[in-house]
């Protein structure tokens, strides 16, 4: 009767954690992350982000995992835009960030967007009139790792500066 008892709150406990799972790593599969940006900052379909807080997630789709979306501090939608998977050699455990850098007066541009402790990442797809524009006036190509993100509570989502 007690060795049934023991394995009743084992599988019970069991049961219990594999219900919570999924929402303790609910941050990882969105990889929602918000991000602070100093100045002007470019995305596809020409939409030019003015300095400030900002929140970029993976939209849940289980057919593509490069559909990124981008929302304002308050998460009013901004923007959803394809992204092709990248990959770097080693992870990072900030978040990395590569820009293109352009002459002065124009915003920086977003190329790749790496998750913390990820090796595949999201590169931005820039096409036609503004894929060319873009190629034409780059300087410089700068990967910026976020500065560690303050202490954030368990569960919560990634947090950087720039």
């Amino acid at each position: 009767m007690k060795t049934q008892k023991t394995v009743t709150i084992f599988f019970g406990l069991a049961l219990l954690l594999g219900l919570l799972a999924p929402v303790t790593w609910g941050s990882q599969r969105d990889q929602a992350t918000q991000l602070t940006f100093s100045q002007s900052i470019q995305i596809p379909d020409n939409i030019v982000l003015p300095p400030g807080t900002y929140w970029f997630a993976i939209a849940d789709s289980s057919a593509n995992r490069n559909i990124v979306r981008v929302f304002d501090a308050n998460w009013n939608p901004i923007s959803t835009t394809l992204a092709n998977s990248t990959q770097q050699l080693q992870p990072s455990e900030n978040t990395q960030l590569t820009f293109a850098e352009r002459p002065a007066g124009q915003p920086e541009v977003l190329l790749k967007w790496f998750y913390p402790g990820d090796t595949i990442g999201h590169e931005f797809v820039y096409s036609g009139s503004e894929g060319r524009a873009l190629s034409e006036q780059t300087v410089d190509v700068v990967t910026v790792i976020a500065d560690p993100a303050p202490m954030i509570p368990a569960g919560s989502a990634p947090s950087a500066q720039y």
